[in-house]
């Protein structure tokens, strides 16, 4: 788990970063046509689900070998890697994360993560 100021640090450095292009582990399977923006409100299980794709092609895996209730870095999330989420939630979700109030904690697992992200989300 990252320190509360190498959290910090990730977290600057994130608003300038751009997610990185990869391929689709789903082969094709997935359907991402409404990743920014969403036709509808998106409840814990919907974040959720995009989180677990998200997470799958950074660490090059299929979204159904990820398990929500694990701890990101027994996954194998690095430090880039989280960047990436972080990237993530904030151009997926339109979240300010330095004004979200996520922290740390809100990182322990992908279902944790969604929760909190999905409260964050501004009403439809």
């Amino acid at each position: 788990m990252l320190a509360g100021n190498a959290f910090d640090s990730l977290l600057r450095f994130a608003k300038y970063s751009t997610p990185l292009q990869r391929e689709d582990p789903s082969n094709g399977q997935g359907d991402m046509k409404d990743v920014n923006t969403p036709e509808q409100p998106l409840d814990a299980a919907a974040v959720q689900a995009r989180l677990t794709r998200e997470i799958a092609a950074i660490l090059a895996v299929k979204p159904d070998t990820i398990k929500p209730d694990a701890p990101l870095h027994s996954l194998g999330i690095d430090s880039m890697g989280f960047v990436e989420i972080l990237v993530f939630i904030e151009k997926t979700f339109n979240l300010n994360l330095m004004e979200s109030g996520l922290d740390r904690q809100h990182f322990s697992t992908i279902r944790a993560l969604a929760a909190c992200v999905s409260e964050k989300l501004p009403a439809p």
